[in-house]
């Protein structure tokens, strides 16, 4: 027997004594990248901001980024970013009792990855074509972590860099970077288009893009704002970087760069 398991959506407007529930989407046209645990479904809708229509849909399975999906979107483009990350492990050689699986001999690897699906807006239509995937090597903060300039698509995120138990190896265990990807097909612009090293040991916070220039913070003890140059996709580059105590969540572009502080014991 079939069972639809497909959450179901409905339009309505002002002349509707009733609403009309329609599966949202088929099974087969939900759209998913092989490495992503799907964990959730995402709905995107155009909807016609005149008229107040739904014009078209889409559906997509997905991870977590950290509890949601980042979703970024220009007037040409949208992007959706996705994570997911795994332990694997194995048994200690030559241990046979129950202890084995908190054995300190046991061997454990750890993997992340945000997938990144890229579509095509038709700007008369709204409809969604999807242009590309991609992925990079650990989990975005937030969209904010996303920007797409002069087709180039750049993605601010954090990694582990422990390759045993979550607590590491003695030594930070956390790296920050930013990739430069060709928004055509997702891939790296060029090899060395990966700018890393911001704030070793501590998790971003904030992220804010501005046409040429990039500003992360990060945060452990003390809140690093660092300036970033992504004039050049091929080599970008930190221009300088500020430490204050507390942290900074949130960053607005005014005039200039304004950044609200919290202060810790």
């Amino acid at each position: 027997m079939d069972i639809d398991v497909m959450p179901v959506v409905s339009s309505a407007d002002s002349t509707s004594t009733e609403a009309n529930f329609v599966s949202a989407t088929s099974c087969t046209s939900v759209k998913f990248v092989a490495e992503v645990a799907p964990r959730s479904l995402l709905l995107l809708g155009s909807v016609d901001g005149i008229g107040g229509k739904l014009v078209s849909q889409y559906m997509a399975a997905v991870g977590a980024s950290y509890g949601k999906a980042a979703v970024m979107a220009t007037a040409s483009s949208l992007y959706i970013a996705s994570y997911n990350s795994e332990w694997t492990c194995a048994e200690a050689p030559g241990c046979d009792g129950w202890w084995c699986g908190f054995s300190s001999q046991r061997q454990c690897s750890f993997s992340e990855l945000s997938a990144i699906l890229a579509f095509d807006v038709d700007g008369a239509t709204g409809a969604l074509a999807l242009r590309a995937t991609g992925s990079v090597p650990g989990y975005l903060l937030s969209q904010w972590a996303m920007s797409e300039h002069d087709g180039h698509l750049r993605v601010a995120y954090t990694r582990s860099t422990c390759g045993d138990w979550w607590w590491g190896a003695g030594g930070p265990c956390t790296d920050n970077l930013v990739d430069v990807l060709r928004a055509s097909d997702l891939d790296l612009a060029s090899s060395r288009s990966r700018l890393q090293g911001l704030g070793v040991g501590e998790t971003i916070y904030a992220v804010r893009f501005e046409g040429d220039i990039g500003f992360v913070v990060t945060f452990r003890q003390v809140d690093p704002l660092f300036t970033l140059d992504l004039s050049d996709p091929f080599s970008p580059k930190v221009l300088g970087e500020l430490k204050i105590t507390g942290y900074s969540d949130y960053l607005l572009s005014l005039i200039h760069i304004s950044e609200p502080t919290r202060r810790t014991p």
